[in-house]
């Protein structure tokens, strides 16, 4: 009987250091980051919202590797009054360089238009656009799963696309993972990317895994919080790295899934998430997240997210969940005895790396190999949100009403054959390809008679 225990823990020794043979890079593995110098003129201008969205505003740049007397000069438009505001600092180094970042709150903007640069010591931005949302009861925003773009990529001819189609955007949103690595060079990629855009439109993101730094328990990039001026409303031990926003009657919650590390930082989260969805008073209620709780990716679930998690987002009667990591595209809707009921999960992403589904007969909407870019309109009683192709065809479509007379979710699937083109990791296996291709094709003749 003690051979037997011998052998058994034997075993699990094996299998253990197997798995950390084959998930060593995946896990561990860092890659250098090559030396850099921060500019001496102000940079890398971000505007996000504030927490009361409707009247708040943040501004974050970064300036030289020494801190310097930093402010903000404000135009009021319509009023002609101009303030000058100063900033806050921060000195935060990397392995790679030194930065210094500085930051601007903006509360209570009533006007609807105003202007502002940023000025670090004797140097000046240029002046960009502040616009307020005045149209009560109605927002919309766009939403972008990963991004992950690799130096010299096309994430600018993309997000200029978008830019263009819907010029009046009130703010964007990324589900994490806008940069490949950790590093001062994708930053700068993600950033130049959207130059003029980040400047003159609010942003909003939540963490991914790649902002991370691996380690046995992962680090998240010290200028992620610095380039990301959230509110400081989130949990407690994720000050800065979650938040939340309420603009005109829809509650904004963002989480950090890869900084769930152990029970005391899953219930962090959970209890802060659970509260402001139990106490907001706001008609619509959105949570966005990196790894997703409910998806076709495949094998990329992540089990202490889809139980516990779930059940309480349901409890709390969210509308819809938006999530990332997968690389794919898929949308479930909740079924209650029959009908269609929230929330709504999507999982999507507009990064030139894919991964494959699981073709999933729950799925309402699957797509791999495929980048998409999301549109939400949400007015008095209606969440409209759409799903588009990079030549602007409507690859998904649904609508939430809510009414005194409950909840009514409309399947608007445009009905057109499922982007379901197999990535290189099924090609390399005949036998899989094959299985996978005959599923593929199955399923648009079942769903759509294609």
């Amino acid at each position: 009987m003690r051979y037997l225990g011998l052998k058994i823990f034997a075993g699990l020794i094996i299998l253990v250091a197997a798995l950390f043979i084959w998930k060593w890079n995946t896990w561990f593995k860092k890659y250098p980051e090559a030396d850099y110098i921060c500019p001496n003129s102000p940079n890398r201008i971000i505007q996000s919202l504030g927490a009361n969205a409707d009247y708040d505003r943040a501004i974050s740049w970064r300036c030289d590797s020494v801190p310097h007397k930093s402010f903000l000069e404000l135009y009021d438009v319509e009023n002609g009054v101009k303030k000058i505001l100063p900033a806050k600092h921060k000195k935060v180094s990397t392995m790679g360089g030194k930065n210094v970042f500085y930051r601007v709150d903006l509360k209570n903007l009533q006007a609807k238009n105003y202007k502002y640069r940023v000025q670090t010591g004797d140097k000046y931005s240029k002046w960009y656009k502040l616009s307020l949302n005045k149209v009560n009861n109605k927002v919309r925003f766009a939403y972008l799963g990963d991004i992950q773009d690799l130096v010299g990529g096309v994430s600018d001819t993309i997000f200029r696309h978008i830019n263009r189609r819907f010029p009046k955007l009130d703010f964007w949103m990324f589900g994490g993972d806008c940069v490949e690595r950790p590093m001062d060079k994708y930053w700068n990629e993600f950033i130049l990317a959207g130059d003029s855009i980040f400047q003159n439109k609010p942003v909003i993101a939540c963490t991914g895994n790649h902002e991370y730094i691996k380690a046995l328990f992962k680090i998240l990039d010290k200028r992620w919080k610095y380039y990301w001026p959230l509110p400081k409303n989130g949990a407690k031990l994720f000050k800065g790295r979650v938040a939340h926003w309420e603009i005109e009657d829809a509650c904004i919650v963002s989480l950090d899934t890869d900084g769930v590390q152990g029970l005391a930082t899953y219930f962090s989260q959970y209890y802060w998430a659970k509260r402001i969805f139990k106490e907001t008073d706001k008609k619509w209620k959105i949570i966005f997240m990196h790894h997703p709780i409910k998806s076709a990716g495949k094998g990329r679930s992540t089990i202490i997210m889809s139980t516990l998690f779930a059940n309480m987002l349901e409890e709390m009667k969210v509308d819809l969940i938006l999530q990332g990591h997968d690389h794919s595209y898929s949308r479930y809707i909740t079924k209650e005895d029959g009908k269609l009921s929230t929330p709504v999960y999507v999982e999507s992403s507009c990064s030139r790396k894919f991964y494959d589904v699981v073709i999933d007969e729950e799925a309402d909407r699957l797509g791999s190999s495929i980048k998409l870019f999301q549109i939400l309109d949400i007015s008095k009683d209606t969440l409209q949100y759409k799903s588009y192709k990079l030549n602007d065809e409507i690859y998904d479509s649904f609508k939430i009403i809510k009414t005194d007379k409950g909840i009514k979710v409309i399947d608007e699937n445009p009905k057109t054959k499922e982007h379901l083109v197999p990535t290189h990791r099924i090609k390399r296996k005949k036998t899989k390809l094959e299985e996978y291709l005959k599923e593929a094709s199955n399923r648009n003749k079942l769903k759509y008679s294609l």
